[in-house]
């Protein structure tokens, strides 16, 4: 009788904690929606960001920079194994190089409204998810749970993948965290379907203020493979990709089929955010209901404005430049969060997750 009724009382406690921590969630993601639609934080204009203070301003970018950054420092050789992954450690990183334009930018947003208690790995990673889905991507599975590191903790440095870095470079990286080349494809190529590379932060891919990575910057789309399979790369890495003979197939199926690209992508970048020694939640937390797809997403995200130096013109819905566009600055329009990703820069993984 006593066993049976001990066993009840731990199950609903149990149930009462997943139910918690499923609300303490949705509260934080709905914050962190509020953030990302707010014009100051997720155009690239306008954002009270500055350029001084920081030259990636899009915040949906960042956020999806800052999940790979936090996580990939993790290995499958360490001793203890996962004593370095996705623990919140980038926030004492910040000052590295690899992570230039993220303190500026999310360190500030890392409060949330009282009543909302949680990791900032595991606010890191929400942030992510969030991001994606906003902006018309898939919704990713995600679990709470990750404790962060003590403070002043770091993670190993040399472990982020470089915006100039060959093929194998970027393969080797991938394999040391135990993620696979088809990982390694959708999670570098896939998250440049947003943004750009940025003069400012990857001074050593471009010295232009802003190179879209293809004609949807501002929309979680598949328009990215298309311009890899046609040459048109920001980074030398992502032709590197579509040429690959092991990965070509797969990059061609997600030029064609966009919700083959969205199923792979939500898996990578699940198993992305489980690289983490913390024991994860059993159960998911389905945020989708809170998080809806930016409004006008596909007018807005394809029409970008830029001003670069030397050339003044405007990329329209059909992706051709019209050199004698005006504009007043580096305008932008897209997804609030998607241009986001132009923050990504090629610093870090090869801007992979930008601006």
């Amino acid at each position: 009788m006593r066993v049976a009724f001990v066993a009840t009382l731990v199950a609903a406690l149990s149930r009462n904690a997943v139910a918690q921590t499923s609300q303490n969630t949705l509260r934080a993601a709905t914050n962190l929606l509020f953030m990302l639609e707010a014009p100051g934080n997720c155009l690239e204009v306008g954002t009270d960001l500055t350029a001084a203070k920081s030259p990636s301003r899009n915040m949906a970018a960042l956020w999806i920079r800052a999940v790979f950054h936090d996580a990939a420092p993790y290995s499958t050789t360490d001793r203890p194994p996962g004593s370095a992954g996705f623990d919140g450690s980038l926030v004492n990183e910040f000052n590295r190089p690899d992570n230039f334009g993220l303190e500026e930018s999310i360190a500030s947003r890392f409060p949330m409204p009282s009543g909302v208690n949680m990791s900032k790995a595991d606010l890191i990673g929400l942030g992510g998810v969030v991001s994606v889905r906003h902006c018309g991507g898939p919704s990713i599975t995600y679990k709470p749970g990750r404790v962060d590191v003590k403070a002043n903790q770091t993670n190993p440095d040399g472990r982020i993948p470089q915006g100039n870095d060959k093929l194998d470079v970027v393969k080797a990286h991938f394999a040391r965290m135990g993620l696979s080349t088809i990982d390694m494809a959708v999670l570098t190529t896939g998250s440049h379907t947003m943004g750009g590379v940025h003069g400012a932060i990857s001074p050593n891919i471009t010295k232009e203020t802003f190179v879209p990575f293809d004609n949807t910057p501002g929309v979680f789309d598949n328009d990215v493979f298309k311009q890899t399979l046609a040459g048109n790369c920001a980074l030398p890495v992502d032709c590197e990709i579509a040429q690959d003979p092991e990965l070509k197939p797969f990059i061609q199926l997600w030029a064609s089929n966009e919700t083959a690209f969205f199923n792979q992508y939500a898996q990578s970048f699940e198993k992305l955010m489980a690289l983490t020694s913390s024991p994860l939640s059993t159960a998911a937390v389905d945020y989708s209901n809170v998080i809806p797809v930016h409004k006008n997403l596909k007018q807005e995200g394809t029409r970008v404005v830029y001003n670069l130096p030397g050339v003044t013109y405007d990329t329209g819905a059909d992706g051709k430049q019209n050199n004698n566009t005006q504009t007043a600055g580096a305008a932008k329009v897209g997804c609030p969060m998607a241009a986001v990703m132009a923050g990504l820069g090629a610093a870090g993984l090869l801007g992979l997750l930008g601006s």
